[in-house]
């Protein structure tokens, strides 16, 4: 809901920052590009469908207005440049190929957005997957040492079993749960590859003698 009224937000300043930046006139129209990408990006494929429509009317009212304010002679308020000269016909048909070319490029836009973020998503709920089931255990954190990550794998040598509460804890609070908080604390505070035999407890309760070769990768970005 929020990314929602967000959306809506964005398209509202866009199409008043273009009024009053020369309305029709105004060179700003790519911005409505950058809002049908932040659609498809925060609230999905078909919201950035939704919006590409909704850019183009926005964008046709305001050229509009403005063809209608050279007609008239009208002094638009709060337009911040000139407009032109009373226009012809002839500047009509050419707003409206303008704004026809304009529309076809904003819904060509979302179709090509809502296909990257639909193939992005799966792309991470594969990755998600793999490394859910893969038999090493996998535990990432932030940058203010923090789970973000952790698999079933992570999960059953801990000796734990829910996940979801796990997230956002710091590491040595995670360890401090696990059945083997000693063996784990070495583990982590060495910050290079260890190889050696130990015994786990399992979160069934069964002491496993194991082989744990273990090492920390580091985003250094």
């Amino acid at each position: 809901r929020f990314a929602s009224v967000q959306v809506l937000l964005d398209l509202f300043f866009t199409t008043a920052l273009i009024y009053v930046n020369g309305a029709g006139n105004s060179n700003l129209s790519w911005l409505y590009f950058a809002c049908i990408l932040a659609a498809s990006t925060m609230a999905g494929a078909s919201t950035g469908l939704v919006v590409a429509p909704l850019s183009t009317i926005g964008l046709a009212n305001v050229t509009m207005l403005t063809f209608i304010g050279q007609q008239q002679g009208w002094a638009l308020p709060w337009v911040g440049s000139g407009l032109d000269e009373p226009g012809s016909f002839g500047n009509l048909y050419l707003s409206i190929v303008w704004l026809i070319a304009q529309g076809l490029a904003f819904h060509l836009v979302a179709i090509l957005s809502g296909r990257l973020v639909t193939r992005l998503a799966g792309t991470a709920i594969l990755s998600d997957e793999v490394l859910q089931n893969i038999n090493e255990g996998v535990i990432a954190a932030d940058a203010d040492d923090r789970v973000v990550y952790i698999n079933h794998e992570a999960l059953f040598l801990l000796g734990l079993s829910n996940q979801s509460s796990l997230k956002g804890l710091r590491m040595d609070e995670l360890l401090a749960r696990s059945s083997s908080p000693d063996v784990f604390k070495e583990m982590f505070s060495a910050r290079s590859v260890l190889c050696e035999q130990v015994e786990l407890v399992t979160a069934a309760g069964e002491r496993v003698p194991v082989s744990v070769s273990g090492s920390v990768l580091t985003d250094k970005n």
